[in-house]
């Protein structure tokens, strides 16, 4: 039993969280976790009762939550208290640290395509993140892309695959079930070679390495090159924990944690 908030659903997710349920196999306790976190104020009983209920509205088996749930207590992302019966879930600056303050907003309506909506979030991050390093480079050249097209920044399958760790193919699969999920917008890129047509026979010998990825495009042979990724998901610095902001704008203060001590006023 718990006091639900319709907009405690909305929050931010670490992306380095979202790397690790990806890196890890832990996509399904992270539904749980998230779940449970927009469901309740930081701590809730679960009885049978509820668990059927988290069940139908996760669309899964109850012995699945039960799994999930034993498994978020194994990882310390949430806490159980024998004497009386409610499960603390705990922050997300509580279950890691984590060196990037990036956050991906997260509704609830987003647990339908968990995995689409993970895998989103990292492949977005990474796009972005390329993104502002080339705006950084092209501004200390002196340049401006000011009034170039946003669609997108190439991130290649084979990189999503050695930054997650994972196989080549399961990298494609989760780009693919982002893109059909309408979280990231995938834009097919060529490069021209500004080769006619006829020269097709002749360009595939002497470049046999690109032979798989030469086209034909109008009356030139173009190279197909990494798509363009775009995110249609919205991205946050989160706060530090340990700065609270105070009536006066722009003044924070640090605040100390006293073990075994409630905080008066929160």
């Amino acid at each position: 039993m718990c006091m639900t908030n319709p907009l405690s659903y909305n929050f931010f997710v670490p992306v380095e969280l979202c790397k690790l349920a990806l890196s890890t196999n832990l996509i399904f306790p992270l539904r749980l976790y998230c779940y449970l976190k927009g469901s309740c104020a930081g701590k809730r009983t679960i009885n049978r009762s509820d668990i059927a209920t988290i069940a139908a509205e996760l669309n899964c088996h109850p012995r699945t939550v039960t799994a999930h749930l034993t498994k978020l207590q194994h990882l310390n992302w949430i806490g159980y208290i024998p004497k009386s019966k409610y499960y603390l879930i705990r922050g997300f600056d509580k279950i890691g640290s984590w060196s990037s303050r990036s956050g991906v907003e997260f509704q609830k309506s987003y647990l339908d395509n968990f995995k689409a909506y993970t895998a989103s979030a990292y492949i977005g991050y990474v796009a972005n993140l390329y993104r502002r390093k080339k705006g950084s480079v092209e501004r200390n050249k002196g340049r401006s892309n000011q009034a170039l097209p946003h669609s997108g920044h190439p991130v290649a399958t084979r990189l999503i695959s050695k930054l997650l760790k994972i196989s080549l193919g399961k990298a494609s699969l989760l780009k693919k079930e982002a893109k059909s999920a309408g979280f990231i917008v995938v834009t097919r890129s060529f490069r021209d070679t500004g080769v006619p047509c006829y020269e097709k026979k002749f360009y595939k010998k002497t470049f046999p390495e690109l032979a798989g990825r030469v086209r034909q495009m109008k009356s030139r042979l173009v190279i197909v090159d990494t798509d363009l990724i775009l995110s249609t998901l919205r991205y946050k610095r989160r706060r530090k924990r340990e700065r609270i902001r105070k009536g006066i704008r722009g003044n924070c203060v640090t605040v100390p944690r006293i073990e075994g001590r409630p905080i008066k006023g929160r």
